[in-house]
């Protein structure tokens, strides 16, 4: 099927869509206390923000070159589940700015899919939140490598140039750009300041950057000229 010129915007989900990171990222710390390793807020954003969780073992490796036994995805997904059903909020102002964007949307996330659909279950957002949705397992290379956004164009029809991407972390700004797409980069979540997003995004040279959902439509339209 020819590839269109038609626009896609693909979102990610955490911290994106639902403020879930520093949930997640908390449950992380914990988790690892258990392996010897004790992070601060800033070294476990660094590791694990935008990636897969069931390769946590693998960004530790990375990031501090240290060896652990491969995460309990399961285990780790039930605790995490119950601290989303009393904690996780929508990202403020996310319905509005979803609904002001017209044409082509879908979901490109890093989490499993049944971590997508609970949480915007959990949310209210699931009769909202219509779009296609790609997560983890979609392919065998996750973020940064741009394998992910590349899928999600080419199921929609659309050309990578055609794409705006909308990030929250260094991983899937450097995973939009390899794509060659554009990127927006969203510094709104509840993770922001102890993730120092705005310094860390700004440095990997995403089109814009912006602070609140609400700048999300006009973002667009400029980036569509």
């Amino acid at each position: 099927m020819s590839k269109s010129n038609q626009q896609l915007v693909i979102f990610d989900f955490d911290g994106v869509i639902v403020d879930s990171e520093t949930i997640s990222v908390g449950l992380l710390i914990a988790e690892m206390s258990q392996h010897g390793l004790d992070l601060t807020e800033n070294q476990a954003y660094g590791a694990f923000l935008g990636k897969q969780i069931a390769k946590a073992d693998q960004s530790v490796m990375a990031a501090f070159g240290i060896e652990i036994p491969p995460l309990d995805e399961a285990a780790f997904k039930t605790k995490l589940f119950q601290l989303f059903d009393a904690q996780l909020k929508p990202i403020s102002g996310i319905l509005g700015a979803y609904n002001a964007i017209k044409g082509q949307r879908c979901i490109a996330s890093s989490s499993s899919m049944d971590r997508i659909l609970r949480s915007l279950a959990i949310t209210g957002l699931d009769n909202v939140i219509d779009c296609t949705k790609f997560g983890a397992g979609t392919v065998s290379r996750g973020k940064p490598e741009p394998d992910l956004f590349l899928h999600a164009a080419a199921q929609h029809c659309v050309r990578p140039e055609n794409c705006i991407v909308v990030e929250d972390s260094p991983a899937g700004i450097s995973a939009a750009l390899a794509a060659g797409m554009k990127c927006i980069g969203f510094v709104g979540g509840s993770h922001a300041t102890p993730a120092s997003l705005k310094l860390k995004l700004a440095e990997l040279g995403p089109n814009l950057i912006i602070e609140t959902m609400s700048q999300l439509p006009e973002a667009i339209i400029n980036l569509s000229r």
